[in-house]
């Protein structure tokens, strides 16, 4: 939560922008005739409204959260580094970025087609390459290595830690929609959606206060294998 205190204008700035896009995404699928919750047999549904989802919050996810968690952390103390040229950085940075996550999806989506091992594998040791290529400023390929080896070394807590991320994110948002729900259906609505996006940025807030963790944790681990 302390992450979100950091810049408390720019996370209420994010919170209006991915409240706005998901009523877009709402609306368009209204207008196109498609159903607000298909049934889990209702494949071809299914896809329509996720393809609706992502070319509307596509600005969101690719744009508007990596800056924000740039910005985040160039004022935290594990990212001070970069405080006065953030910017300019993010600027020349964001594109690589989003090749990095379309790589890296692609890999596991073809990971968990072949078997469900593969994929998680691949979301494990290669899930932090576009934040070390926003953050670091590394080139795919290296920060693809550094990600491997940064998890070869840390994968137990690591991936404990993204389980209880992932978890709280879930059961909250559980909780809100069944909250939400005795307020009708519209109102109750737009309740559990204000609460759903800002139950996305508390996650990369989460995954960014373990990602500064996880820096100097791999540094110190490397002083230690180096000296044995």
């Amino acid at each position: 939560m302390g992450l979100m205190l950091v810049y408390p204008a720019w996370t209420l700035g994010l919170l209006l922008i991915a409240v706005s896009l998901s009523i877009g995404a709402s609306a368009l699928s209204k207008h196109l005739g498609l159903p607000d919750q298909p049934l889990p047999d209702d494949i071809r549904g299914i896809l329509q409204r996720s393809l609706v989802n992502l070319a509307v919050l596509f600005p969101l996810e690719m744009y508007f959260i990596p800056r924000w968690i740039m910005a985040t952390d160039a004022f935290t103390l594990g990212g001070a580094r970069s405080r006065n040229e953030w910017k300019q950085l993010f600027e020349e940075r964001w594109l690589r970025v989003f090749l990095a996550r379309v790589l890296v999806a692609l890999a596991a989506s073809l990971g968990f087609f072949m078997c469900l091992v593969p994929g998680l594998l691949v979301m494990l040791f290669f899930g932090w390459t576009p934040w070390r290529v926003l953050l670091q400023g590394e080139t795919i390929s290296d920060a693809a290595k550094a990600s491997a080896k940064a998890m070869a070394l840390l994968w137990p807590q690591v991936s404990m830690t993204v389980a209880v991320i992932i978890l709280i994110v879930l059961v909250g948002n559980d909780l809100a929609t069944f909250a939400s729900s005795r307020l009708g259906h519209s109102l109750g609505w737009h309740v559990s959606n204000v609460f759903s996006q800002l139950s996305i940025i508390w996650m990369n807030a989460a995954l960014l206060s373990l990602y500064q963790w996880m820096e100097p944790a791999t540094e110190r681990l490397n002083i230690n294998t180096n000296l044995h």
